[in-house]
């Protein structure tokens, strides 16, 4: 499998959005029940995409949505540098995502 050609749909983008606790930052608690339920590899590397693009990979006060899907995706045997390569994708500059939808401003226009 070839993790360059998997690539987030807006739904991927849109459930990555639904993780923030506040508004503002991601509930770690709902980016590992999300984790866990995903069964399907293809699936998993569409939505850790874009919890990398929405969220990035690092901590928030309100933990790490990153985390978790870093954990999903070695427990189904993933490399680590297929993880890395997930871990670094951008869907806005891959064009494929609006980053007024991703930073909420969309009401503004």
């Amino acid at each position: 499998m070839n993790v360059d050609n998997i690539i987030p749909d807006p739904k991927d983008i849109s459930r990555s959005i639904k993780l923030s606790k506040n508004g503002s930052t991601p509930s770690a608690g709902k980016a590992a029940s999300m984790a866990k339920l995903i069964k399907d590899r293809d699936k998993l590397v569409r939505r850790a995409k874009a919890v990398a693009t929405v969220w990035g990979t690092r901590d928030y006060d309100s933990g790490n949505a990153w985390d978790p899907f870093a954990l999903a995706l070695e427990k189904m045997g993933f490399t680590y540098t297929e993880i890395t390569k997930i871990s670094k994708y951008d869907a806005v500059e891959a064009g494929i995502a609006d980053p007024i939808e991703l930073l909420g401003l969309e009401d503004l226009l």
